[in-house]
């Protein structure tokens, strides 16, 4: 039996925001842990949302990093997007992606309370 490929598109690099930044994880470092791993695929992403922890020009140099980085997993850039109340937070997200050239979007339902079902 082939093992599954180790693949993870869902991982903050949290470097860059504006409060609670873990100095560690930059592109560049996530990067080479995953090499280290072992991983072929990888997903890197920041938030693009409302919250002022995470301003458009945080996921900018995020991607800046990105786009220099040279790995021998097969690395993509994306942005995880909130959905509430029925919408996108940012309205403009498709226009965002276009003009950094992101590969992704992932979908946070965040805040969903009991009046779902």
């Amino acid at each position: 039996m082939t093992p599954w490929p180790l693949t993870d598109m869902h991982i903050h690099a949290t470097h860059y925001r504006l409060d609670g930044a873990r100095p560690e994880m930059t592109v560049a470092n996530i990067a080479r842990r995953l090499e280290a791993l072992g991983c072929q695929t990888a997903g890197i992403v920041e938030h693009l949302d409302t919250n002022p922890k995470h301003p458009l020009a945080c996921l900018e140099a995020l991607v800046g990093e990105f786009r220099v980085l040279r790995s021998s997993c097969t690395l993509f850039v994306g942005a995880e997007l909130d959905y509430q109340d029925g919408a996108i937070s940012i309205p403009d997200a498709v226009a965002i992606k276009e003009r950094l050239g992101l590969d992704y979007f992932l979908a946070g339902a965040h805040g969903v309370g009991p009046e779902i079902t």
